[in-house]
C-alpha cells in the first residue's frame, strides 16, 4: 500500500504544479515504478513510462499508459523509483534526470527497505532538494531541474557502462551477483559439463553465466535459448555468450511466455526473492514453465539453496526427481519427464 500511498501525494503534487506553471498538458515520465497499472489515474497531464523488465512494460501496455521510445524526448517532470542497490539507483536517478526538460522537476520515491533516504541524502549533494514526503515506509523527494545543472550526474551515467568482472563477464550494477559468479551457478556449472545435448533452454538467464559455461563445456548442444525478465541483463548477456548457436528473448516467465519450440534441456539458477521479500511463486513459475517449454522426455538441471523446498513442488510439474549433488550449501535437482500436457498449450 505505501506505493500506492506515495503515488497518490505524487499526483496531488504534479497537479498542483500544473495549475501552478499553466500548464494543463503537462509531460510526466515515471521510471521503473513498480505498479504501472495505476499510473492510468493521474489526469490532467500525459504520461509516459519505461522499465527494463518486460512483466512491468506488459503491465503497462494493458493498461493502455504510453512506452517511452524515445531516446531525445524531455519531459516536464520524471518520477523515479529507486531500487535496492544504491549504485543501480544512480544510475536510475542520472537517467531521469537527464530526461528533464529545465526548468523541470525530478522525484525520487522509493521504500526505506530499499534506502531512499540514503539515496536522497546523496542526490541532494549533487543538486539541492526541494522537499521531503514521507509515506507509508517510504520516502519521495522533490528536486528542482535547471539548465546549469546540466553535467552534475554524468559520473552517475557513466555507471551503466558494461564493465568486466572477477570472471571476464560484461556486468553493470544492479544485476545480481554482478561483481563475479555466484556459487551456486558455479556448482551447477561445474556439474553439468558433457552431459547437455540438443536445444537447451536458459530459464531466467540473467547476464549469461550458465549459457556460456554450458556451450563451452557441452559441445553436443545443437542451440541454446536465454530467457530473461531484465532487458539490462539480456543486453549483457548478449555482450557475454556469443555464437550462431544462441537465441536471446526478453521475456517473463511468470506470466507464463509462449515458445512454440519444444526443448531437450532446461538449466536454471531461479530467484526466490521478489525484491527483499521470500517469494517461492517466483521459484516456481520457473519449474512450472520448464515443464511447459521441455519434450516428454526433456530434463531440467537446477541449483538451489539445500535448505528451500523446491522437490515438493517440482513433483507437481514432472514425473522423475532426484537429488544429483549437494555441497552443503546448494543443491542440484535433476527433473526428467514433465507432467505438462503440450496439446493443452
Amino acid at each position: 500500500m505505501g506505493t500506492l500511498k506515495r503515488l497518490s501525494l505524487i499526483k496531488d503534487i504534479i497537479a498542483k504544479e500544473n495549475t501552478k506553471s499553466k500548464n494543463p498538458n503537462s509531460r510526466i515520465l515515471f521510471i521503473e515504478h513498480p505498479k504501472p497499472q495505476y499510473l492510468e489515474e493521474i489526469t490532467g497531464s500525459s504520461i509516459t513510462y519505461t522499465s527494463n523488465f518486460k512483466n512491468r512494460i506488459d503491465l503497462a501496455l494493458e493498461f493502455n499508459v504510453a512506452l517511452d521510445e524515445s531516446e531525445i524526448k524531455l519531459f516536464d517532470c520524471v518520477v523515479v523509483t529507486v531500487s535496492k542497490s544504491r549504485e543501480e539507483s544512480k544510475i536510475l536517478i542520472s537517467t531521469g534526470f537527464s530526461k528533464v526538460k529545465p526548468p523541470g522537476l525530478l522525484i525520487i520515491e522509493g521504500e526505506k527497505k530499499d534506502g531512499i533516504d540514503g539515496t536522497l541524502k546523496i542526490t541532494n549533494k549533487k543538486i539541492p532538494i526541494s522537499s521531503i514526503e514521507s509515506a507509508s515506509h517510504g520516502k519521495f523527494g522533490l528536486f528542482r531541474v535547471e539548465l546549469k545543472q546540466k553535467r552534475i550526474f554524468d559520473d552517475w551515467f557513466e555507471l551503466k557502462k558494461p564493465k568486466i568482472n572477477a570472471n571476464k563477464f560484461f556486468t553493470v550494477p544492479g544485476l545480481f551477483s554482478h561483481k563475479k559468479v555466484d556459487r551456486g551457478s558455479l556448482f551447477l556449472a561445474n556439474n553439468f559439463k558433457n552431459k547437455l545435448s540438443g536445444d537447451v533452454v536458459d530459464l531466467g538467464a540473467g547476464w549469461g553465466v550458465l549459457s556460456k559455461y554450458a556451450l563451452e563445456t557441452n559441445s553436443a548442444i545443437k542451440s541454446i535459448t536465454l530467457i530473461e525478465n531484465n532487458k539490462i541483463a539480456l543486453d549483457m548477456a548478449k555482450l557475454n555468450v556469443k555464437g550462431l548457436k544462441t537465441r536471446f528473448l526478453w521475456s517473463d516467465l511468470v506470466l507464463g511466455t509462449q515458445i512454440w519450440k519444444n526443448f531437450d534441456v532446461a538449466i536454471c539458477n531461479p530467484p526466490f526473492h521478489n525484491g527483499s521479500k521470500l517469494d517461492f511463486e517466483l521459484s516456481f513459475s520457473f519449474v512450472r514453465m520448464a515443464s511447459r517449454l521441455l519434450k516428454r522426455n526433456g530434463v531440467l538441471w537446477l541449483v538451489a539453496n539445500i535448505q528451500l523446498p523446491y522437490e515438493f513442488y517440482i513433483k507437481k510439474c514432472f514425473f522423475d526427481i532426484k537429488i544429483l549433488k549437494d555441497d552443503g550449501a546448494f543443491k542440484i535437482i535433476l527433473a526428467k519427464n514433465p507432467k505438462f500436457d503440450k496439446l493443452t498449450r
